[in-house]
C-alpha cells in the first residue's frame, strides 16, 4: 500500500474515534428521521451538509492537536556535553616555582630565594583534555582544578595557564567534536606550621606509602543561548614525584640531614 494511502487510512481511523464526529452524525440522523416523520419540520439540505462538515473538521482538528503534541519541538536545544580528563601519556608534572626559563628554552635560572630555601614552593601542572561531545557549539567559560591534600604539602586552587605562564583568554569557542588541550597550574607549598625536619620526615612516609592525592578537574560551558552548565571529573595524582623533587633539591644543596630523614637513613647512625 502506498505511504499516502496508509497515512490517509490511519488519519480516517483517528477521526472516527472522536466523539464530536459521532455527535454531529447522531444529530444529523435524528434530523433526517424527524424530517421523514414530520415533513413540516424539515430543514434545508445545506444545513445537514454544513453540520456534517463541521463535525469532520472539528474531529480533524482534534487529531491534529493530538499528533502535534507527540512531535518534538524544533526549537529544542541540544544538551551540553563536555568530556574532561587528564591527557593520556602526559597527565601532569611537578616543578619548582622559583626555577624560571630565561633566554633559551632549555636554560634555567635558579633564584637566590630558591637556593637558600630548604622548602621552596612547587607547581603541579595538569595537562587537561577537554572535548565538546555534544551536537551544538559551546563557549568554554572557565576551567580549574582542586587537589584535596594538606599535610605536609598544601595545594592551592588551580587555574589555566598558557605555555608562557600567562592566563588564556575566555570564552573559548568549541565546535562539536573539537578537542582543547589546556594546562592547569596549582601552587604547592610546604605546610607553614611544620619545620623542615618535620616536612622531610613526613615526606619519607609518603614515599613509603606510594601515596596519591585525589581531586577534581572542572570546567564551565555555555551554549549559544547562554545556558550554563558545569562539568567535573575526579582525578588522582601521585605524590612520589613531588617527594623526589624535594629530596633531589636537598641533596643538591647539601642539606644532608633533610635528605636522610626523607630517605629513611637515621641521622645518628650516619654520624658515627
Amino acid at each position: 500500500m502506498p505511504i499516502t494511502a496508509r497515512n490517509f487510512s490511519l488519519y480516517a481511523r483517528l477521526i472516527g474515534r472522536k466523539w464530536i464526529l459521532w455527535l454531529i452524525l447522531a444529530i444529523d440522523g435524528i434530523a433526517l428521521v424527524t424530517q421523514f416523520l414530520f415533513p413540516r419540520l424539515s430543514l434545508p439540505q445545506p444545513v445537514y451538509v454544513i453540520a456534517l462538515l463541521t463535525g469532520f473538521f472539528w474531529a480533524g482538528f482534534q487529531v491534529y492537536q493530538d499528533t502535534a503534541a507527540l512531535i518534538p519541538s524544533h526549537e529544542t536545544k541540544p544538551p551540553l556535553k563536555v568530556q574532561i580528563e587528564l591527557a593520556e601519556g602526559s597527565q601532569y608534572s611537578y616543578t619548582f616555582k622559583d626555577i624560571e626559563k630565561v633566554s633559551k628554552p632549555d636554560a634555567r635560572h635558579e633564584s637566590e630565594a630558591f637556593i637558600n630555601s630548604p622548602l621552596p614552593d612547587t607547581i603541579l601542572v595538569l595537562n587537561g583534555r577537554i572535548q565538546n561531545t555534544g551536537l551544538g557549539a559551546i563557549d568554554l567559560l572557565s576551567a580549574g582544578a582542586f587537589i584535596d591534600f594538606h599535610t605536609p604539602y598544601s595545594f592551592m586552587l588551580g587555574h589555566p595557564v598558557e605555555p608562557d605562564g600567562s592566563a588564556p583568554s575566555f570564552p573559548i569557542n568549541m565546535q562539536p567534536g573539537s578537542v582543547l588541550h589546556l594546562k592547569i597550574a596549582l601552587l604547592i607549598f610546604p605546610y607553614s606550621t611544620l619545620t623542615p625536619a618535620q616536612i622531610a620526615s613526613r615526606t619519607r612516609q609518603l614515599i613509603r606509602e606510594q601515596a596519591f592525592a585525589g581531586g577534581t578537574l572542572a570546567v564551565e560551558a555555555a551554549d549559544i543561548a547562554g545556558n550554563r552548565q558545569s562539568f567535573r571529573t575526579a582525578i588522582k595524582v601521585a605524590l612520589r614525584p613531588l617527594c623526589d623533587l624535594y629530596v633531589a633539591h636537598w641533596r643538591s644543596q647539601a642539606w644532608l640531614d633533610l635528605e636522610r630523614l626523607a630517605t629513611g637513613i637515621d641521622i645518628g647512625a650516619s654520624a658515627q
